[in-house]
């Protein structure tokens, strides 16, 4: 389960954990979640409740965005495989995920 917004978020730099530079609009807060699992047991989150005014307004405006977009995806697949697939299963069923996820791994009842 993601943890961090694209939207809103903050590092303490403290900690040795920044923004991969790779990322430029989207991915990024998905990168650092995972980074921040795997190699600093975890995250923090506090619950902060603001209204996001134009939700995807400048990224589906502008082509450099998009293209800005289509790269870091392109990143975060090549860096990211499987939290890439299981991500793109989730979106697709709206969580609904079990059976399919078995199916995308090659998982069967006999192998379990």
């Amino acid at each position: 389960m993601r943890k961090l917004v694209g939207s809103l978020w903050a590092v303490d730099p403290n900690h040795g954990l920044f923004p991969d530079e790779r990322y430029r609009w989207y991915y990024g807060d998905d990168d650092l979640d995972i980074r921040s699992r795997r190699k600093f047991n975890g995250i923090i989150t506090a619950d902060v409740h603001y209204n996001h005014l134009s939700p995807g307004a400048a990224t589906n405006r502008s082509p450099e965005i998009l293209q800005m977009l289509g790269s870091d995806l392109a990143t975060f697949r090549r860096q990211y495989p499987m939290d890439f697939a299981y991500r793109k299963v989730v979106e697709q069923t709206q969580g609904r995920t079990g059976h399919r996820i078995r199916r995308l791994l090659g998982v069967t009842e006999t192998s379990v």
